[in-house]
């Protein structure tokens, strides 16, 4: 039950994400030239961690007991590292 609390959460988390993401985009395309390239460059990393967080997801689904909670640990990192670079799309 708590497993699959979670793990909607961090859909959801992920969905929002996305959305943010693409509204970045919109806007970097109003940018200089050059905000625009590193715009761009700040979105492409996020996106990746947000790839790599849905297929760490994934994992996370399909996990039994025994993987569980060595995984959600490693998921948890991965998801701080997307915070770190969604921070500096908003900021970029």
């Amino acid at each position: 039950m708590f497993k699959n609390r979670y793990l909607a959460r961090m859909e959801s988390e992920l969905d929002a994400t996305g959305a943010l993401l693409a509204e970045a985009k919109a806007r970097a395309a109003t940018a200089t030239e050059a905000l625009q390239v590193e715009h761009h460059r700040l979105i492409e990393v996020a996106e990746g961690k947000a790839r790599d967080l849905r297929l760490r997801l994934g994992e996370l689904r399909t996990a039994g007991k025994d993987r569980y909670a060595e995984l959600k640990a490693s998921f948890a990192v991965a998801r701080e590292g997307l915070a770190l670079a969604v921070r500096g799309v908003r900021r970029g």
